[in-house]
């Protein structure tokens, strides 16, 4: 029967009477049951072939193509190499990053737009100390991995509804209370503050925040729990949607990974040192590969950003504000300023009079043990970044060599 159901299937597709022979074929097998088999065989080698013509009929281009239209691949890829894109009434920009990269101060720089919507990463609650790799799920200080049983399937659902405005649809269910933190969720979240100081339940405030997401010209989202390569489904889903790799040099992030009260890693346990540094530049080796072939595939939407390239000059920011295409409001100048003169780390840093910027300040506070260890497992990483690796602590805690090489790849 279910040979008889696959050929009453197929009889839209193939000829009728190709059809009509296999049945009386497979009739008189069953009937006769003898001295049919070399009629079958020959049977099925003609059908087989017929079959295999019918497919080069179809899969010819010249049966189907029009020289005057383009393929939607090839459309897509017009559009990727033309100096602007489609216009669209909403843009979405998603910051994807670590802990301790200076997320906060990029994420607020670009969320904080008077035309912005941002919210602060939303999957903070659903893994805190983890991120999602693929199929997989990372342990965040350590290199360990495990199934991750749907959650990025979970996880990319739930940051396309965001961007889509429905708050309601995952937050109540894997967020039940709003992650603020220092003002971070950005002005357009007054209206929430306001709704919540009325007494009125969760749900009925995001109702409201809906409404103000699907007002803004900008939806911004910050993750520090995706990989890069796990962006390309919403970068493939949404043609207006920005997509920036934050890195930083791994000494760095192991810095304020190991100054930062709430972080896991402490100074004096080497063992957990080295394997949050092996973690850290795994992701950054992966996610600077991902991001080189997304920005060949998706030119005008895809970044790879470093944080030492704002931090030494914040109005670089600009690049990006005109790569979205948001117009530099005044009230930004002031609030820019602000951002950068702000502590919006916990660290507990060591009270000297520093010799380096802040950014590149662990070449004053860590033992140089430990940036020996990190330039161990990550030298490829630091010189794709364009940093100096020093071989001697002298080297290291000397003001007149530079911590950059020559300039930063990845600088805008």
């Amino acid at each position: 029967m279910k040979i008889i159901m696959f050929f009453v299937k197929q009889i839209k597709r193939i000829r009728i009477r190709i059809c009509v022979l296999i049945m009386i074929c497979l009739i008189l097998s069953y009937v006769l049951e003898i001295g049919l088999n070399v009629f079958c065989s020959s049977m099925f080698t003609t059908i087989v072939a017929a079959f295999r013509a019918a497919d080069q009929t179809h899969l010819d281009p010249s049966n189907h193509f029009n020289e005057n239209k383009k393929t939607n691949y090839e459309t897509k890829a017009s559009v990727m190499n033309t100096t602007t894109l489609p216009e669209y009434p909403t843009k979405f920009v998603l910051i994807n990053t670590y802990m301790r990269s200076g997320s906060t101060i990029v994420g607020s720089l670009l969320g904080h737009h008077d035309k912005a919507f941002y919210f602060y990463e939303p999957l903070l609650k659903m893994q805190v100390f983890r991120y999602i790799n693929g199929s997989k799920l990372c342990e965040y200080t350590r290199p360990v991995c495990r199934d991750g049983n749907g959650v990025r399937e979970t996880s990319l659902r739930y940051i396309s509804d965001i961007f889509n405005c429905k708050l309601r649809k995952h937050i109540n269910k894997y967020n039940p209370t709003i992650h603020f933190n220092g003002g971070q969720l950005g002005p357009k979240w007054e209206a929430f503050q306001d709704c919540k100081s009325k007494k009125q339940s969760t749900d009925k405030c995001l109702g409201v925040m809906d409404k103000v997401c699907e007002n803004a010209s900008y939806r911004v989202i910050k993750s520090l729990r995706l990989s890069m390569m796990d962006t390309a489904y919403l970068l493939e889903k949404f043609p207006n949607l920005y997509v920036f790799q934050l890195v930083r040099d791994p000494r760095s992030i192991l810095n304020s990974h190991i100054f930062t009260s709430w972080y896991p890693v402490e100074l004096q346990n080497i063992p957990s040192i080295t394997a949050d540094v092996k973690t850290q530049c795994r992701r950054l080796r992966d996610d600077i590969r991902a991001g080189k072939m997304l920005t060949e595939r998706y030119p005008k939407r895809v970044r790879i950003i470093q944080y030492e390239d704002i931090a030494i000059d914040v109005w670089i920011i600009k690049t990006l504000y005109q790569l979205i295409g948001v117009d530099k409001l005044l009230s930004m100048d002031d609030y820019v300023n602000k951002t950068m003169n702000r502590r919006f780390d916990s660290s507990k840093v060591i009270k000297q009079e520093p010799r380096f910027p802040r950014y590149f300040g662990y070449r004053d506070s860590l033992p140089f043990q430990i940036v020996k260890i990190t330039q161990e497992h990550c030298d490829d990483v630091i010189q794709q970044l364009g940093f100096n690796i020093f071989q001697t602590e002298e080297q290291l805690r000397n003001p007149n060599i530079s911590s950059i090489l020559s300039r930063l790849p990845f600088e805008l």
